[in-house]
């Protein structure tokens, strides 16, 4: 009976170990959403397709509109691929909010718990699984340099990035640029 009561003991303890693993191994796997990824896809699909841009950008009161050609889109879309928070070191440091609405439209709302990170937030509005559009505000504060950047794209028609940058000793520049796609 005591051989038992230990071996009992044994695999209970053993048995413990193992499921408290496999939270360990489950939460190791939890990601967010893999922006870089979604934008290399995109960008091949735009490439693919020969989309051209009309641009629009407004600078000191001043704007400029132009039709490109595209040679990389990834280039083109390096803000957006540069905003990407799904790296395992930050698991911890950003929160997710998710809603649903009676519209099918689902939002995912990450949102930086550390004021340092760059990315402070990340809006994904998913319609019936497939993104619909992105939300992005990133930031920059130090001594010397503040800037912030607002970013929207919409799949498959634009994308806008509106940017305010303030250095020491220096006037506030405010840019945006506008970008539509052209098939």
């Amino acid at each position: 009976m005591k051989y038992y009561l230990i071996l009992s003991g044994i695999l209970l303890f053993c048995n413990c170990c193992d499921l408290s693993s496999t939270k360990s191994k489950n939460l190791s796997k939890r990601t967010f959403f893999d922006l870089k990824s979604y934008f290399i896809k995109e960008a091949a699909f735009l490439k693919a397709n020969n989309f051209r841009i009309k641009k629009k950008i407004m600078l000191f009161e001043e704007t400029e509109e132009h039709i490109y050609e595209v040679n990389d889109w990834e280039k083109e879309l390096s803000l957006f691929i540069e905003s990407d928070i799904n790296k395992s070191s930050w698991k911890d440091r950003y929160s997710l909010d998710s809603t649903n609405n009676k519209s099918g439209i689902t939002l995912l709302h990450y949102q930086a718990k550390d004021e340092q990170l760059f990315t402070q937030v990340l809006d994904i509005e998913l319609k019936n699984k497939k993104v619909h559009s992105i939300m992005i505000i990133n930031r920059v504060s130090n001594n010397v340099y503040e800037s912030q950047q607002y970013l929207t794209y919409f799949p498959g028609k634009s994308f806008n990035i509106k940017k305010t940058q303030e250095v020491s000793m220096f006037s506030k520049e405010d840019f945006q640029i506008d970008v539509e796609y052209i098939k």
